[in-house]
């Protein structure tokens, strides 16, 4: 694997898109209260958002290194690149909220919705930045 130059204002920018994206999301205003079930609501301390923001720069990394070895160089490749990831690393991994979590269909729905909307936005930016 080649030694790559990491644009890091290219994956903080796409990270921070990302987190907001996320947060909207998972608001009441889009479908947090299908995710959140039953459960009751609960004052959230700031280190959760602080760790699955450290997560989102590390996705931004790798994803950043995986464009440029594999050579993406078309906005079509880059879409498909994102598909791939999506199909192959997030939508299996997650049919365990339904097999092991008892989670909803649909909330794996809306859950791997959010995923493969993020992966794109992730890799759209990174490859055009």
């Amino acid at each position: 694997m080649a030694v790559i130059a990491f644009d890091y204002f290219a994956i903080l920018i796409a990270s921070v898109v990302s987190f907001l994206f996320g947060w909207l999301w998972h608001s009441p205003l889009m479908f947090g209260e299908i995710l959140m079930g039953k459960k009751k609501k609960e004052k959230v301390s700031a280190l959760p958002f602080i760790g699955h923001f450290v997560t989102l720069l590390i996705m931004a990394w790798v994803l950043s290194m995986l464009i440029v070895n594999v050579g993406i160089s078309t906005f079509e490749g880059a879409l498909l690149f994102a598909g791939l990831i999506w199909l192959g690393f997030f939508v299996t991994t997650k049919l365990g909220m339904i097999f092991w979590e008892q989670k909803t269909t649909a909330q794996y729905f809306i859950t791997i919705a959010y995923d493969l909307i993020n992966v794109g936005v992730l890799t759209l930016i990174l490859f055009f930045l």
